[in-house]
This record gives structure tokens, sequence and C-alpha cells, in this order.
């Protein structure tokens, strides 16, 4: 089976901030920016594949977005597009349920993020 995992990471759990601040008011120094963090995203490790019922019943990729937490786990998921098939959802949920990460970190500390797992089925 050719599973497929591609990871789309929400930077904005991890505190990323697009907005500006205003330049310092006349006779007065700016302080110096603070450097910006180091996000490394999270690593799968363990990433076991559904069971036969995703291969036999899936019509397309299903999308499943989770959070991995601070102890490489998947928490949370929640499905964005479905396979056609409640059954084959089911196998892929239960096989993404067992995945197991190398956390993100965020300056070398463990942080949760959420990601988009996507599981295609096999070429018929």
């Amino acid at each position: 089976m050719q599973l497929v995992a591609f990871l789309v990471f929400a930077f904005s759990l991890v505190g990323w901030s697009s907005a500006q601040q205003a330049p310092p008011a006349e006779g007065t120094t700016a302080s110096p920016e603070k450097p910006r963090a180091t996000v490394k995203p999270p690593k799968a490790v363990k990433t076991p594949e559904p069971d036969l019922k995703f291969n036999a019943r899936a019509k397309r990729k299903v999308v499943f977005k989770v959070q991995v937490g601070t102890d490489g786990l998947v928490h949370d998921p929640v499905l964005v597009q479905s396979s056609g098939s409640e059954e084959a959802d089911a196998a892929a949920l239960k096989a993404i349920l067992r995945w197991t990460f190398k956390p993100a970190t965020r300056d070398g500390v463990p942080v949760p993020i959420f990601i988009n797992i996507e599981i295609k089925p096999p070429p018929q």
C-alpha cells in the first residue's frame, strides 16, 4: 500500500505574528529587535498504515487535522476530507491515532502544533 503523508503546519499555534510596530518617537532610542523564534516541525517516527478496509473502500485520499502534542502523540483528530467511505475513514483514523512523532519545538522547547495528515489509497 502506498501511504503518503503531507504535514501542513499551522504557524499561528506557535506564536508567529505579522503585526508591525510603530517607529520609535523622535528623541528616543529603539530597543533591539528580539530574534525570531526557531521553530522545528514535528517529525514522524512511527506511521502505521491503515488496515485492508482502507485499501478496499477508499475512493480518494483522506485528510485529518490533528494536534501533535508535546508528548509526540496525535490528539484531537478532525476529519477534513473524507475518502468517500466511512469504513475507510475509520480505518485511517485508527491508524493515525497510533502515529508517533518527535514533537515540534520552539527554541528547543517542545510545543503542540496542528498539522494535516493525508493518506492516499493505493493506485488502482
